[in-house]
C-alpha cells in the first residue's frame, strides 16, 4: 500500500458526493420535502422551547459553548440485562437507553413533554455508503410522558417516535428549523437543548503493514448542546461507557456525577420492574436516601418532658414576681400581677364551661389586656382564636360560624362591633358574650386552677384564607407552640435581660411567639401599638426609646425600616443601640436588602424565618451573619427546626436528587393538627408522614 510506496487502487464508485448533493437539490424542490416538513411541523407543534433542567448557574444570555466530559462505564451485568431486555421488548438498545434517558431527563425537570434530538447517518441509499462526505442529519425527538406511563410503556412510546423520525429523517434540520418559524435563541440552542445518541464500535480494526495503528481519544473543551449524552458499545458487546458532555455555563461536574449515578439506577430498576411507572423509579442510592430524608432531618427533643405554657410562665412569676412582664404604651404588669390577674380571669371561665380544647375568642385591640386572655385561657384548659377588631364584619360571622367558638371575650368598646357581626348567625350559632371588666370585677381567686390541659391539648386556632379566600382555622396544640417558642428562645438567644417587640398583628401566627416567649424565659415584651408600626421613624424612634432587644418583621416593614435607618445614618445618628438579634418572617428575604441591613448594623445577626401558620409558624430557619454576595439571587431557608422534618418531594411523593426541584413538605411535633371542623381540606393537605414514623406531613 502507500505506507510501502506501492500504487493505490481504490474500487471505483458508482456516485460521487457531487451526485447525492445534486440529488438532493432535486428532492428538495419536490413534493416530498413538503410532505416530510408537514410531519416536523405537526410533531413539533407547541412543543415546549426550552428543557428546564435544574442548572447550577443562570444561563447567560449568549452560549459560550465551554464543555468538558464525564465518562462513566456501567455494570457489565446491567448492560447485558439491557441488551437482553431490549430483545424481549422487540427494540434496541438505542431506543431502551434514549427511553431511560428521558424518563430522567423528565424526572429532574419535572417536564412530561420532552424533545431530545439525535443524529442520524444520513446514508439511507446503499450506493452511498463508501462515499466520504457529510450526510449526518439531526432529528428532533418529541417525547411525551402522558398518564404516567410504565417504562415498558414509555418504551414502545420511543420506539413508535423514532421509527416516525426515520421515516422522515430527509428532511435537513435547517429547512426543519425554517419551517417552524421559530426565532434564533443566543442564550440555547433551538427546538432542543439535549441530544442522545449510541455508536457501536466497528469489530474490525485498521492493520497496515509496517505500521503500529491505534485509537486515540481526546477531550475537546466545548459543548454544542446542555447536554450530550453518547453512550458507546464495544464491538464484543462487553462494555457500555456513557460520555456526557454538559456545559460548564450552567452545569458543576458533580451535577452530572450525580445524575449519571440517577440513569444507572434509573435504567436498573426499569429492567427490574418495567411495569411500575418509570416516575416512581427509584433513582437515589440508599446513601442519598439517607441524607436527604434523616440527614438533614436531625431532632433534638425540646418539648416531650415540659409543661404546657401556663405552667412554664407560672414558674416565673413564683421565682421573680416584680419582675415587668409585659409593656404596652405606658402600661405595665409585673409577673405576680399577671399571674394573678389571668389567674382570677381562669376561675371565671372553667365557671364558663371551658376546658381541654374548647375555643375561646378574644376580641379587641392587643395590650396587656389580651395577653392576660391567653394565659386566662391556657388555665382554664382552654385554646384561644384571636381575631383581629379591623376584621371585615362579615369575615368575623363566617370565622364564629366554622369555628363554633361557644364563648367570645371582648371589652365595652367592642361590644356593639361583635354584637353587630354575629346577627347574621343563627341562635344555636351565637357564642356567649363575656366583657372583660365583669372578670375584672368579679370575687374570683388569685391562685393558679389545677391544670387542665396537656402538651396534646389545643393552644389556639388561627384562622387563614390562603389562595382561595374561604377561611380555615389551623389547630395547633401546645406540643407544636413550645417546640416553635424553644426554637425562637433557641435561635435567638433569649435570655431574661431581653424586651421583645410584640409587633405582630394577633390574628398572625407570627403574634403567639411574640407574647409568650418572653414569658419562658422571665424576659419582657412591649406591644407596639398599630400606628407606630405604620411610621417607620416612630418604629424606629420606639426600639430606641424602650430599649428593645429582639425584632421580628417582614421584609416590607424591614425595607422601610432600613430606609429610615440609611436616613439616621447619613445625618450621624446612633442606629439601634440596644437591638442585639433581628428576624424576618413572612415573605421571601430578598438578598440585597439583607446586604443593606449588614451595612447599617453590621454586628447585628438577621434570621430567616420560613414557615406556615400550619406548621406552628416556624418551619426552618437561617442563621444570617454577614452579607450575602452580589451574586446570590436566592436565599436559603435554612435547617428544619428541632422535632421538625423538611421534604423535598416531586409530584408523585418521591424525594427530589440534590438540586432537582419539587415541592417542599414539613413533618414533625409542629405540624398542626388540622383544619377546624373541616376535614375534607384537613384531608388534602394533612398527610401521613410515610418517612417517619408516627408523623405527619
Amino acid at each position: 500500500g502507500y505506507a510501502q510506496g506501492a500504487p493505490v487502487i481504490l474500487p471505483a464508485l458508482d456516485i460521487q458526493y457531487a451526485d447525492f448533493a445534486q440529488w438532493q437539490r432535486n428532492w428538495l424542490r419536490g413534493p416530498q420535502l413538503e410532505q416530510q416538513l408537514a410531519y416536523w411541523q405537526d410533531t413539533l407543534a407547541d412543543a415546549p422551547p426550552l428543557l428546564e433542567l435544574p442548572t447550577d448557574r443562570p444561563r447567560p444570555p449568549q452560549q459560550r459553548f465551554v464543555g468538558e466530559r464525564l465518562v462513566v462505564t456501567l455494570e457489565a451485568t446491567l448492560a447485558e440485562q439491557l441488551r437482553i431486555f431490549s430483545r424481549q421488548q422487540q427494540s434496541t438498545l438505542h431506543m431502551t437507553l434514549l427511553t431511560g434517558f428521558a424518563a430522567l431527563l423528565s424526572r429532574y425537570s419535572g417536564m412530561d413533554d420532552l424533545v431530545i434530538g439525535i443524529p442520524v447517518a444520513g446514508r439511507t441509499d446503499t450506493q452511498v455508503e463508501d462515499v466520504i462526505g457529510f450526510f449526518v442529519n439531526t432529528l428532533a425527538l418529541r417525547i411525551q410522558l402522558h398518564d404516567e406511563p410504565n417504562f415498558r410503556q414509555l418504551l414502545a412510546e420511543v420506539k413508535q417516535v423514532t421509527l416516525d423520525a426515520y421515516a422522515h429523517q430527509d428532511a435537513p434540520f435547517e429547512q426543519v428549523f425554517e419551517a417552524l418559524g421559530l426565532a434564533p435563541q443566543l442564550s440555547h440552542t433551538p427546538i432542543f437543548q439535549v441530544m442522545f445518541d449510541l455508536s457501536q464500535a466497528d469489530s474490525t480494526s485498521l492493520e497496515l503493514a509496517g505500521l503500529a495503528v491505534q485509537p486515540m481519544a481526546f477531550d475537546l473543551p466545548t459543548a454544542k448542546f446542555d447536554l450530550n449524552l453518547v453512550f458507546h458499545e464495544t464491538a464484543d458487546a462487553t462494555a457500555l461507557t456513557a460520555v456526557w458532555e454538559y456545559n460548564c455555563d450552567i452545569f458543576e461536574r458533580a451535577t452530572i456525577v450525580q445524575m449519571a449515578h440517577h440513569l444507572e439506577a434509573l435504567l436498573q430498576a426499569a429492567v427490574d420492574a418495567p411495569v411500575q411507572p418509570v416516575a416512581q423509579l427509584p433513582i437515589l442510592t440508599e446513601q442519598e436516601y439517607a441524607h436527604l430524608i434523616y440527614g438533614w432531618n436531625s431532632p433534638a427533643d425540646f418539648t416531650t418532658s415540659q409543661p404546657p405554657m401556663q405552667q412554664l410562665f407560672e414558674a416565673h412569676a413564683a421565682r421573680i414576681p416584680d419582675a415587668v412582664a409585659a409593656y404596652c404604651g405606658d402600661h405595665s404588669i409585673t409577673y405576680a400581677a399577671l399571674n394573678e390577674r389571668a389567674n382570677r380571669w381562669a376561675h371565671q371561665l372553667i365557671a364558663l364551661g371551658v376546658s381541654d380544647d374548647v375555643v375561646v375568642t378574644p376580641f379587641w385591640t392587643r395590650d396587656l389586656d389580651f395577653l392576660t386572655a391567653i394565659l386566662a385561657i391556657f388555665k382554664a384548659g382552654g385554646a384561644y382564636l384571636p381575631l383581629y377588631p379591623g376584621t371585615p364584619s362579615n369575615r368575623i360571622s363566617q370565622i364564629m360560624a366554622q369555628s363554633r367558638s361557644p364563648l367570645m371575650l371582648t371589652n365595652h368598646a367592642y361590644q356593639p362591633l361583635v354584637e353587630s357581626a354575629l346577627d347574621t348567625l343563627l341562635p344555636d350559632q351565637r357564642p356567649t358574650i363575656c366583657l372583660i371588666e365583669d372578670l375584672d370585677a368579679a370575687d374570683a381567686p388569685h391562685t393558679n386552677p389545677p391544670r387542665r390541659n396537656t402538651l396534646d391539648s389545643l393552644a389556639y386556632v388561627i384562622f387563614t384564607s390562603g389562595s382561595t379566600g374561604i377561611p380555615k382555622g389551623v389547630m395547633v396544640e401546645q406540643r407544636a407552640m413550645l417546640n416553635h417558642i424553644a426554637s425562637m428562645r433557641h435561635d435567638l438567644a433569649l435570655t431574661d435581660c431581653d424586651l421583645i417587640a410584640q409587633t405582630a398583628n394577633q390574628s398572625y401566627v407570627v403574634s403567639v411567639w411574640q407574647f409568650l416567649a418572653a414569658l419562658t424565659v422571665g424576659a419582657a415584651l412591649r406591644i407596639v401599638p398599630e400606628e407606630t408600626l405604620l411610621d417607620p421613624a416612630a418604629l424606629v424612634t420606639t426600639f430606641d426609646a424602650h430599649s428593645i432587644t429582639v425584632v421580628e418583621l417582614v421584609p416590607s416593614q424591614l425595607r422601610l425600616m432600613v430606609e429610615e435607618l440609611e436616613w439616621r445614618q447619613a445625618r450621624g445618628q446612633a442606629l439601634l443601640p440596644s437591638l442585639r438579634r433581628m428576624a424576618s418572617t413572612g415573605e421571601a428575604l430578598p438578598p440585597a436588602l439583607v446586604r443593606r441591613w449588614f451595612n447599617l448594623c453590621p454586628q447585628i445577626p438577621l434570621l430567616n424565618a420560613y414557615g406556615s401558620s400550619e406548621c406552628a409558624d416556624d418551619s426552618a430557619h437561617d442563621q444570617i451573619v454577614q452579607p450575602p454576595a452580589e451574586q446570590v439571587a436566592v436565599l436559603p431557608i435554612g435547617q428544619p427546626l428541632p422535632n421538625m422534618q423538611t421534604y423535598v418531594l416531586d409530584r408523585y411523593g418521591q424525594p427530589s436528587p440534590i438540586g432537582v426541584a419539587g415541592e417542599l413538605y414539613v413533618g414533625g411535633v409542629g405540624v398542626g393538627r388540622g383544619y377546624l371542623h373541616d376535614p375534607e381540606r384537613t384531608a388534602q393537605v394533612f398527610l401521613t408522614n410515610h418517612f417517619h414514623p408516627e408523623g405527619t406531613a
